[in-house]
């Protein structure tokens, strides 16, 4: 058995926050399953009901019995959301790569375009950003400690800090980067529809690159282009690029922005190992 945490403190703030870090944390879940059920399917409604009756379960122990270890559960359950899924998928996966990444990438060629998912996938996720700050925000209140002057400027300062890091790391991260090829051979793949609806947008973005590179040729390297037929098929497109990236092993790849079936490949976007 756990000894009881029976400080005034505990049961002030319980009162005052216990509500609010609950609601801050069911709502959050929501958000979660919301985003899961885009890439688990079914599985998420079990990922969520876990999010949704474990921190429930173990608040309503603790304000019945205010057992340590029950207190101890919720404040874990807490940090799983925010750094689980808060910090990593709310923050790194969505928020930035919508916001920075799409910024980054409208800037300057060095950074790729993000691939963005469907609206429901990415407002979910930047959701599940923003209820993690509630959820984080409230279980601090909940902590039996109250700062000093300086453990306040160092609360106020940290979250400066942290962000300034987190943007400097992504900003790093993102940049796109090329190593030079062993063999002197840069792989282009253009992936561009050479027949059907869109054939005499695809053939005339063929021949712009081919005079491109012919132009190229008293650089340092040898460019090899590797055309292929995305097809009028957005399905078939998919299956096209992914062979381009996997099995031709292009060091960079080309596609016209105007033609539906080859949006998300990107424009010079390296490659992916």
């Amino acid at each position: 058995m756990t000894a009881p945490l029976r400080l005034p403190i505990i049961a002030l703030k319980t009162a005052q926050y216990g509500v609010l870090s609950l609601a801050s944390v069911s709502l959050t879940a929501v958000a979660i399953t919301v985003n899961h059920l885009y890439t688990l399917g079914a599985g998420a409604l079990i990922l969520g009901a876990v999010l949704l009756v474990v921190p429930a379960g173990l608040w309503q122990w603790f304000r019945t019995t205010a057992s340590t270890g029950a207190f101890i559960g919720y404040m874990l359950m807490n940090v799983w959301i925010v750094v689980g899924f808060g910090w990593i998928k709310g923050l790194w996966d969505s928020t930035l790569k919508v916001f920075l990444g799409t910024l980054l990438a409208s800037i300057s060629t060095t950074f790729p375009k993000p691939a963005i998912g469907p609206f429901g996938f990415e407002i979910s996720g930047i959701l599940v950003f923003i209820g993690s700050l509630f959820v984080l925000y409230y279980a601090l209140k909940l902590l039996p400690w109250e700062p000093k002057a300086k453990h306040k400027v160092a609360l106020t300062a940290g979250p400066i800090l942290a962000a300034i890091v987190v943007l400097t790391a992504y900003v790093i991260g993102d940049r796109d980067t090329w190593t030079p090829p062993a063999n002197g051979i840069v792989k282009i793949g253009v992936i561009v529809p050479t027949d059907g609806p869109y054939a005499i947008l695809g053939n005339s973005f063929v021949k712009a690159v081919q005079m491109a590179t012919d132009d190229l040729k008293a650089t340092k390297y040898r460019y090899e282009l590797v055309i292929r037929d995305s097809g009028p098929d957005p399905v078939r497109a998919k299956d096209v690029i992914r062979k381009v990236v996997t099995e031709d092993r292009v060091d960079e790849r080309l596609h016209l922005d105007r033609i539906p079936n080859c949006q998300g490949a990107g424009l010079g976007q390296r490659r992916e190992e």
